[in-house]
């Protein structure tokens, strides 16, 4: 037995098939577009979070940043200012002292502030020293050299240390027992720097 089949028979079980298929498929994939969906709807979620931690790190960021600036600049101006004003005292603490320069080691006799004393008045005589106490302490400093080393005093008066110092910027050395001595106001090293 032979089925014939028309070209609208053939057409309509066409259509019936692909109606069938297009309902089975699309009642298939509803939990997988149903997924779909939830996982679009997630990731526009997400992807507003993202930007918006993106904005508010990038203006906390710039914001510390612009802190952290201003911040430095105001430590480095109280930097500057507490450096200027502990020069100061350090050289207020050393406005009474003299720095004899090369003198030979050993030459003070274990009497630092007597020796210091003799030679002051050896050097300026009473007219500048005069006769009353002039040395409150002396030491070395710095470090050994197997010659000399610095020796720092401190007078009593700091109108005889002026004089003093007037007086030697004046000769720039002497001589004292065969040795050349120097003799300058005691500032400190930063101070000495600036001088060059």
């Amino acid at each position: 037995m032979k089925l014939f089949f028309t070209e609208d028979m053939a057409s309509t079980m066409r259509d019936i098939i692909r109606e069938e298929l297009t309902a089975a498929l699309a009642k298939s994939l509803l939990p997988v577009n149903k997924c779909l969906e939830e996982l679009k709807s997630q990731l526009t979620a997400c992807t507003g979070k993202v930007t918006e931690q993106e904005s508010v790190l990038r203006w906390g960021t710039d914001v510390r940043l612009s802190e952290l600036e201003r911040e430095q600049r105001k430590t480095a101006k109280e930097n500057d200012y507490l450096r200027m004003k502990v020069e100061q005292l350090e050289n207020q603490g050393r406005k009474f002292k003299g720095r004899n320069l090369d003198l030979p080691n050993g030459v003070e006799a274990g009497n630092p502030s007597a020796y210091t004393t003799k030679l002051l008045r050896d050097l300026f005589g009473g007219e500048i020293v005069g006769t009353g106490p002039l040395i409150s302490v002396a030491h070395r400093t710095g470090p050994a050299r197997k010659d000399s080393r610095c020796m720092i005093a401190r007078l009593y008066s700091l109108d005889i240390k002026m004089k003093i110092t007037k007086k030697a910027a004046e000769c720039r050395s002497f001589t004292y027992n065969g040795n050349r001595i120097r003799i300058h106001s005691d500032v400190s090293a930063e101070t000495l720097k600036l001088r060059g």
